[in-house]
């Protein structure tokens, strides 16, 4: 009777450990089609699966960063609202940074995929990339409500009013309220530090009006001695408008700048402007050399109003 009995004993362990392996296989495969499915914002920065073509993605590594709510529902779509006179399909979605040197090390690295924002490089020279939903409709809401009672007009610097640009300002400090939350995303956005951005520049355009190409930093030909300066620009829509178009006509690396028509809105980069979105264009290569391809304009506005705010952020030079 003994050994019957523990003949017994043998055949309930047997079946038990059978029905934990099935559990245990039935919850892996679970696990793995739920995982297999994520959607493609949501996949890690090593899926295979991701498509690179586009390069939408969130980070998702073990500890998630803060993701913004107003992206949390966030569907992908293809990006529609920009006008080229190159195919934007070749240029790389993973820039490579120049290489520094011990006497002269990398101001700062570009911005990568796969970090809070979903983002398409569209120019390799200047790098600017196109950021769908930065903001919410209550930030811009509120930056034009703080706004609107402000407005100056427009300056040019060194030369102060000027033909050249006929839109209004005033300016935002990054220090509180949505001036500073603007100032986090974007050095979230781009892995600056906090405290690099410099008061944000809060821009009206009304019909017909404009900012004829320019650059973004100081030269120090022209302004003198820099201890700082501007490397890579945020520049936030808060109004959808028709016309008043972004303008790089030097997007793709054209070689000659176009010096007799700094108002063409003919050539190179434009950008629709677009309620919530971003374009980030950067005014320096990463060693901290001018990039003279960033030349850029404000397109005449043709119907509404363009609503705009700007944030520069500084390296040490």
């Amino acid at each position: 009777m003994l050994p019957r009995r523990h003949h017994r004993g043998s055949s309930v362990l047997l079946k038990s450990a059978c029905c934990v392996t099935v559990i245990l296989f039935l919850v892996f495969v679970l696990w793995s089609r739920r995982h297999h499915n994520l959607p493609s914002n949501l996949r890690t920065e090593s899926d295979p699966q991701q498509d690179d073509s586009v390069g939408y993605r969130l980070y998702s590594g073990l500890a998630r960063p803060r993701q913004p709510p107003h992206l949390t529902s966030l569907k992908l779509t293809p990006l529609v609202d920009y006008v080229a006179d190159y195919s934007v399909d070749n240029v790389t979605q993973r820039p490579l940074d120049y290489f520094g040197t011990a006497q002269n090390p990398l101001k700062f690295h570009y911005m990568q995929k796969g970090y809070l924002y979903q983002f398409q490089w569209l120019s390799a020279s200047p790098r600017i990339a196109y950021v769908p939903e930065f903001v919410s409709d209550e930030d811009c809401n509120e930056v034009l409500r703080l706004a609107s009672s402000q407005l100056t007009r427009s300056l040019v610097e060194g030369v102060g009013i000027d033909a050249a640009r006929t839109s209004s300002q005033t300016w935002l400090s990054v220090a509180f309220g949505i001036g500073k939350k603007l100032e986090q995303l974007a050095a979230d956005l781009l892995h600056f530090p906090v405290g690099s951005c410099e008061r944000i520049q809060v821009l009206r355009y009304q019909v017909g009006q404009f900012y004829k190409a320019h650059y973004d930093y100081f030269n120090p030909e022209f302004y003198g001695p820099q201890t700082s300066n501007r490397a890579v620009t945020v520049f936030v829509y808060l109004s959808d408008v028709e016309g008043g178009h972004t303008w790089f006509p030097n997007a793709d690396g054209k070689l000659e700048l176009e010096q007799q028509n700094f108002g063409g809105c003919k050539r190179g980069l434009l950008f629709r402007p677009k309620k919530r979105s971003a374009v980030v264009f950067y005014s320096m290569l990463p060693n901290g050399t001018f990039d003279e391809h960033s030349l850029h304009g404000g397109c005449p506005v043709t119907s509404g109003e363009k609503w705009a705010a700007t944030l520069w952020f500084r390296v040490a030079t």
